[in-house]
Order: C-alpha cells, then structure tokens, then sequence
C-alpha cells in the first residue's frame, strides 16, 4: 500500500491544504518573498494539520538561492534545496551545511538538542554554505511533548537568537507562558472540506483513478478534514478500488482504520 500522506507531502507553500490565502501562510509567505524571516516562531496545529510540512517549506525557501525573483516559493533545483530535500528522507535531521535542520522532542532529550544548538552557533561560517537568506533554521518537531520545566531551557536561546527556531505545537500540548511571550505565536487551522475535497480528487488523479465528490467529502468530514489522516485512509480505500474510488470503498477503509487494522 502506498502511504499517500507521505508521496503527497507538499513542496511548495500553494500545495498546503489551507491555501496560500490562510492568513498564517500569507503572512509567512509575504515575509518570505521579501526576504524576511521573523522569528522565533510558535506554530500551532492539530495533528496532522500541516504544521511540519509547512515548517519545512520555510526552511527550504530560507535557504533558498533563488532569491531574486520576489517568489516566495523555494525552486527545488539549486543545491540546498536538493540537499535538505534528500536529507529529510531519513528524519531526524542535525541542521545540514545549508542551514536546515528538525529535531523530534519525543526521540531527543531537551539537554542534548541545546547542547546541538550551542555547537551549531559556534560553527564558524568556513564549516557553513548559507543559502538565500543566510539563516540557520531549526524546526523542534513535538515541543509541546516536553514537559514545561524542560521547555523552560530554551528561554536564554530563544532570547538570545543566533539560529531561527520553529517550535511546532499541537492544539492540545500545553505550553510554558513564558516560551509563549518569547515567540511569534501562528495557528494553523485546519482547511475546509471543500479544499480537502479539491487535494483528495487532484492526488486520486494523478494516481490514474478517479473518486466521487460524494466519497471525498465522505472521507474528509469523517475524518475531521485532518489532511495526514484523510491521506492515509484514502490510501486505505484505494486497496477496495479498482479504478474507481466510492462510498463503499470509503467507508469499508474507515472502518477498517477506526478498527486499528490499518497500519
């Protein structure tokens, strides 16, 4: 079965869910084609909402070097776009030579990714390629899993700056008031059915299938308009369909994922 959720990641900012028109991706995305990057930043989402695709997305565009053309888009074909493109294939990823990076605080301890912040701000720009913008950034994937006396450890970073860091957040995590007042805090909100009608029938057709509007916005209000779930369940219903994706087939791969069968 091919995880669709993965295959489909966005790789430019008009492929997020929500549209370029979402007020946190057109103020991000403005910024960036100007050559901003405000930070540090809070973003907030519920699961599978979109917020590590989007994080990534600003740090390709960041470390972009096609910075003249007023895009807000990262081209994908210069070499630190290819090389942090190839390098998140295998997560987690220590900040690369051009200035990416993303770190899972499920998987590493608060004490070991300050101490890799510490080192990285010591590099000196020898060791470095910077791309467009010059910035290193590093996204802190489930920092709302840490507990808040570990998250109060990043107070004096995020203070004192020297790397751009993305904190990523889901709705439900609870986080420290003061890591909140130290970063530009942006909410992610979940798009709506009719956008998620529009991505779920564009990836069924560049599969070679087709689906019903009826069972597409079957399957995006059944599972909450959450993009990576709608992703995976749609990857589910494509085992009951031949060619053709329907309601059957929808509610059969529903089923089978609200029953923990699918992997």
């Amino acid at each position: 079965m091919t995880n669709l959720a993965d295959k489909y990641r966005p790789k430019q900012f008009a492929e997020l869910w929500q549209g370029l028109d979402t007020p946190v991706i057109e103020a991000i995305t403005l910024e960036l084609s100007q050559g901003i990057l405000s930070g540090p930043l809070l973003v907030r989402s519920p699961y599978g909402g979109g917020k590590t695709s989007l994080v990534r997305l600003i740090g390709l565009r960041a470390a972009c070097l096609k910075t003249d053309d007023g895009s807000c888009e990262p081209c994908l074909a210069c070499k630190p776009c290819t090389s942090i493109t190839r390098a998140l294939a295998s997560r987690p990823l220590v900040i690369n030579e051009y200035g990416y990076g993303e770190i899972d605080c499920t998987r590493t301890p608060a004490g070991d990714i300050l101490r890799l912040i510490q080192e990285e701000k010591m590099i000196s720009k020898r060791l470095w390629s910077p791309g467009g913008m010059e910035k290193k950034v590093l996204a802190l994937d489930e920092f709302g899993r840490l507990s808040i006396s570990d998250q109060k450890k990043f107070l004096k970073i995020l203070e004192t700056g020297g790397i751009h860091l993305v904190l990523c957040v889901a709705d439900e995590d609870k986080i420290d008031e003061a890591v909140a007042d130290r970063c530009l805090v942006r909410h992610l909100s979940l798009p709506s059915t009719d956008q998620c009608v529009f991505h779920i029938q564009r990836i069924v057709k560049s599969e070679g299938r087709t689906i019903s509007a009826n069972a597409a916005r079957h399957l995006a209000q059944r599972c909450g308009n959450v993009p990576r779930d709608t992703l995976l369940t749609l990857s589910d219903a494509m085992i009951f369909a031949k060619d053709s994706i329907d309601l059957t087939a929808a509610e059969k791969a529903l089923t089978m994922r609200s029953k923990g069968v699918a992997a």
